[in-house]
């Protein structure tokens, strides 16, 4: 019986089933990034486009005014009419409440997928210590990942300022919604 065993155990080891060999290191998972530092508004608004594209959380919140390094805190002035219909985007809306709807959205999309955000009549203002951003948005989620609506448009209006670290981040966020179309606070609240 020991004989056996020995036979079968040398069988084992030289028959060539690989059991002992290492296997190949999976390449870990990480999210699309293009962020590039933003030292400029228009950087900003980019890195924001191509957070969306990106599904990258992380970069969409990064344009966001972080208290830990400015003075002035995130706000968000959601269209008229959409916070009766979604309370939670006038009561205390959030860089949290931000990141959790747009991880929200992402959850649902494969990593092939992504958010369009189309801008245009883009306008600049420069003030002393601020600039104040506006355009036309029209915003595609990809139909295979979502149950309802797809295609939000609107306006919008970023108040944008330099922080501590040098970088510019949008401190005031206003949305206005079109006569005929779901805008992004629809969104936001849809998804929160």
């Amino acid at each position: 019986m020991k004989t056996y065993i020995a036979f079968a155990l040398t069988l084992l080891v030289f028959s060539g089933c690989d059991i002992f060999e290492t296997r190949q290191a999976e390449r870990p998972v990480t999210s699309r990034s293009s962020f590039e530092f933003p030292a400029s508004p228009e950087i900003v608004v980019q890195n924001l486009t191509n957070s969306l594209s990106e599904n990258n959380s992380q970069d969409y919140i990064a344009c966001l005014a972080d208290s830990n390094y400015i003075t002035k805190s995130f706000s968000f002035v959601p269209s008229s009419g959409t916070g009766s219909v979604y309370p939670a985007l006038v009561s205390g809306w959030s860089i949290k409440s931000e990141e959790q709807y747009f991880k929200n959205i992402v959850v649902k999309l494969t990593t092939d997928q992504g958010i369009v955000l189309s801008l245009s009549n883009e306008k600049y203002y420069q003030g002393v210590d601020s600039t104040i951003y506006t355009a036309d948005y029209s915003i595609q989620l990809p139909q295979s990942a979502v149950s309802t609506n797809n295609h939000f448009r609107g306006s919008l209006s970023f108040t944008m300022m330099m922080d501590s670290r040098s970088e510019w981040v949008i401190t005031r966020w206003i949305d206005v919604k079109s006569p005929t179309d779901l805008c992004w606070s629809d969104m936001k609240g849809l998804y929160y």
